[in-house]
Order: structure tokens, then sequence, then C-alpha cells
């Protein structure tokens, strides 16, 4: 993508190559993604999304996790949460180091997981159960995403 032109008429690309790169390989695995969990900052949860995620087809069942809920304004955040809810977006506002947060973002994975384990059982596919805490399971694909540097304290999923 390009910004405007530069001093000697070359165009900018404002859109970092990191990010470019993500969402290649990203669109070359998402046939393969069972679930997303995205993460925001609840401190600034618009600006600390990738547009770009949402627009991937097929849709995916999605969990937004509102980060530093702990730093943001309990009220804000509480308004954010109401206004995602109204566009259809599960979301949660979370302190990612609370115990209690990862069993509440847990409960909401299940939650969206059991439609996909009904459908599957269904068609006699292999059915892929959430991990147990603190061990992964190779066969349940999840995708985690991200804005670099968004604040983010997130284990390997």
């Amino acid at each position: 993508m390009k910004g405007s032109e530069g001093r000697r008429g070359k165009g900018i690309h404002w859109y970092p190559g990191h990010m470019a790169s993500a969402t290649r390989e990203l669109r070359k695995v998402w046939s393969h993604i069972d679930a997303v969990v995205e993460i925001a900052d609840a401190r600034i949860p618009a600006a600390s999304r990738n547009p770009l995620f949402l627009d991937f087809e097929p849709e995916k069942p999605h969990l937004l996790l509102l980060s530093h809920a702990d730093l943001a304004d309990p009220a804000v955040s509480s308004s954010w949460l109401e206004n995602y809810g109204e566009a259809g977006v599960t979301a949660v506002a979370v302190d990612l180091r609370a115990a209690a947060d990862i069993r509440l973002i847990r409960g909401q994975l299940l939650r969206l997981q059991a439609p996909l384990l009904a459908r599957a059982r269904k068609q006699g596919r292999l059915v892929r159960p959430l991990p147990c805490p603190g061990g992964r399971d190779p066969q349940y694909r999840q995708i985690d995403l991200h804005q670099p540097d968004g604040g983010q304290v997130v284990g390997p999923g």
C-alpha cells in the first residue's frame, strides 16, 4: 500500500513490511483456522485492531480480548464492550495476568468452540477440543491476532 509522495517523488510505504508479511501468511492458513482470538488494548481498542483481519472470508468464530483492562477506565471499557456486543462481536475486557480472567477467556473459548465440535462430530470429522490449561493440542487450530506492540502479554497459542 502506498501513502503520499516522498521528497524525491518516490511513494512512501506506510504499511510496515512485517504487517504485510503477516497478512500474507494469515491468508495462506486462513482456511485451516477454526477460530480467531484477537487481542486489542482496552485503553485504545479501535486503534489497536487491524481491520484487514476482519475482512477475510469465510468468517471464523471470533473472540476479541481487550487486554490491560486493569489500566483502562472501567466505564469506557464497558461502553466499548456494549458497542461491540451490539455489532455482534464477542468481546471481553481482561487483565491477562489475572487467573480469574484466564478462566473467563477459557470459558468464552469453550462456548465459541462448541458449535464447531458439534458440526465436526456430525460430519464424522476429527474433533479438536481445547487443550488443557498449560498444554497445547496441536490438533486445535486457533490463531491469535494482535497488532505489534499492542501491549499484550500472550503465551503460546
